[in-house]
């Protein structure tokens, strides 16, 4: 079934060499960077429909607006809130402040992220199976983000790149066996892992996985106990260095309190999601189905090639990463189809021994593992778009709150984070990202209450209020939307009906003159 297997080591040579050529100054056009450069156009043909969008997907809507707010001097868990790490916030006002406002800069870096970690999956990819294959393999990773909803700027398409060369780090100690190297390499490994770690917490839970084989491969590679005790130590303090240190910022400011609360505590208060998760956790593991398969049967062709799983090795490492990556999705208990982007990296370089398959067996392989993915990945892009609306779309709805704003601010009850922002219009909470207030996952996770601080917002008049006209998400927080209608009826007057995608807004402004009695 397979006609070729490359289990060549990183040598600087031939078709297994690593990335020896970067130090090669007369091979400015070698393959490795017609490799790459072919991942970077790929990249950019499939995300080029997002590009540019502010509504592309909510969540990215929300950073977008951190990075905005932050610019403007706004403090991360003080004066807008949500539970991502800090990380994440500073890289989306880093790219922000360079490229300006707007969705296009980060879109554009994402990427230039996407193709990077297309091309060290094919580094990776290469180690167990032939170069052709390898390169199909990254070639389906930049197909599978697009399917699950990753063809702009969510987190895994930025983290995915850190594991991805501490993931190369740690395949150089395995096949170098180099003592002197091992605590650095394992120390350099550790603080990516950390850095991933500040774009979304669950990073940690692969992070956990390589820490765990870096200390087999100290054993493995004959490292005394208590050495292994003292770099388990140093690994474990580089992996968590990036955290202590916003930690420590924020103690300096004085919100200790407020930054751990959102970091550490806010996360177990929220309530458990509907059980329409459970068909989506089904659907994801359905659409990847024939990739399970083609990454089983790899697996058990790699063990009887003399790469067993108990011993740690190159051609061992791609599964034992997938199997962790599988047990964290498999853990969170909400199962998004974005969730599953961690697992997608090793999964790629799993699948790579099956494309080598010879005969009408390998085109099989090859249109299950990367034709489909590749014509699937603008069509579900495309489907999402017309879901979620294009930025014409977005900036029209801006327009006509924006003509009734005036001098006071929006409040988007159920809807596009995005609004906030493209309005110009101050924020009327710090919860600005609406799930916060209009599902009832985030009831118990809100500071006094979701109905309090709907109703201290209501207060302060904002002079429009943006929402759609059914409500979103499995578990509408239907009190606070009769709570905000109450104060429609007394104080409001809808004036537009406009289109987002498939959703209609219905936009309030404030009536003229003395409110009702009672309001």
């Amino acid at each position: 079934m397979y006609h070729q297997l490359n289990f060549a080591p990183i040598d600087g040579s031939g078709e297994g060499s690593g990335i020896a050529w970067f130090n090669r100054p007369g091979r400015l056009l070698g393959p490795h960077h017609l490799i790459a450069l072919g991942y970077i156009i790929l990249a950019l043909v499939l995300r080029a429909a997002t590009f540019g969008n502010p509504v592309v997907h909510t969540d990215e809507q929300l950073y977008l607006l951190f990075a905005d707010r932050m610019l403007q001097g706004d403090l991360p868990y003080i004066d807008i809130w949500d539970r991502k790490p800090v990380g994440l916030f500073l890289l989306y006002a880093a790219i922000q402040a360079a490229f300006g406002p707007g969705p296009m800069g980060y879109q554009l870096i994402a990427c230039l992220f996407a193709a990077g970690s297309a091309f060290l999956i094919q580094r990776l990819a290469q180690r167990i199976a032939s170069r052709r294959a390898s390169i199909l393999a990254g070639a389906s990773y930049l197909g599978l983000l697009g399917i699950f909803d990753l063809a702009s700027g969510q987190t895994p398409v930025f983290y995915n790149l850190a594991m991805l060369v501490a993931a190369w780090l740690l395949v150089r100690q395995i096949e170098t066996r180099d003592p002197a190297r091992l605590a650095l390499r394992g120390a350099a490994a550790m603080l990516l892992i950390g850095l991933a770690i500040q774009i979304k917490y669950t990073a940690g839970f692969e992070g956990f996985a390589f820490g765990l084989i870096l200390i087999a491969v100290a054993r493995q590679q004959g490292a005394r106990p208590l050495t292994i005790a003292a770099l388990a130590g140093l690994w474990s303090l580089c992996a968590a260095l990036p955290t202590l240190l916003a930690l420590g910022y924020y103690v300096w400011l004085g919100h200790a309190a407020a930054f751990i609360d959102a970091n550490f505590f806010s996360i177990f208060q929220r309530s458990a999601f509907a059980s329409s998760t459970y068909p989506e956790l089904f659907k994801n593991l359905i659409v990847l189905i024939s990739f399970w398969l083609a990454a089983g049967i790899s697996a058990l062709r790699v063990r009887d090639a003399g790469g067993g799983f108990g011993t740690i090795s190159p051609r061992s490492f791609p599964y034992l990463w997938l199997g962790a990556a599988v047990l964290a999705f498999l853990g969170f208990g909400t199962w998004y189809n974005h969730y599953l982007g961690p697992v997608l990296v090793p999964l790629a370089i799993a699948i790579a021994p099956a494309l080598d398959a010879a005969g009408h067996q390998g085109k099989v392989w090859f249109g299950l593992l990367v034709a489909m993915p590749l014509l699937a990945s603008p069509v579900v892009t495309a489907t999402n778009i017309a879901i979620r609306g294009n930025a014409a779309e977005a900036t029209h709805v801006a327009a006509i709150i924006q003509a009734e704003r005036g001098n006071g601010c929006i409040y988007v009850h159920d809807g596009d984070t995005a609004l906030y922002r493209l309005t110009q219009s101050c924020l009327p909470t710090r919860y600005a990202f609406p799930p916060h207030l209009a599902t009832l996952e985030e009831a118990s996770a809100i500071a006094g209450g979701q109905d309090h601080e709907i109703a201290a917002i209501l207060a302060r008049q904002p002079t429009v209020i943006a929402m759609v006209a059914r409500p979103l998400g499995d578990n509408p927080n239907l009190p606070g939307r009769a709570l905000v209608e109450r104060e429609i009826a007394r104080s409001y007057e809808l004036y537009a009906r406009p289109m987002l995608g498939k959703r209609t807004y219905l936009l309030y402004r404030l009536r003229p003159g003395p409110r009702p009695p009672g309001a």
